[in-house]
């Protein structure tokens, strides 16, 4: 892959990663370990990744700024 885009799969893989963990903890909590766990735990996977890229794309110039500013 070309190193010019390595911040986008940095961005994808660590809203994959985000999602994966925030989507089992919340079904979880919501319904507990039930029969369908699985499929609906997948489910709320999926919709979080593709919900989680674009916001990560757009939140990373912006935490990049910021840590730039507090980190002199």
């Amino acid at each position: 892959m070309n190193k010019k885009y390595s911040s986008y799969l940095f961005v994808a893989i660590m809203a994959c990663i985000m999602s994966f963990f925030m989507s089992l903890v919340f079904t979880f909590l919501a319904i507990g370990f039930t029969p369908n766990f699985l499929s609906i735990w997948l489910e709320s996977f999926i919709i979080g990744c593709i919900v989680a890229f674009p916001i990560a794309l757009c939140a990373d110039p912006i935490a990049r700024k910021i840590v730039k500013k507090i980190v002199k």
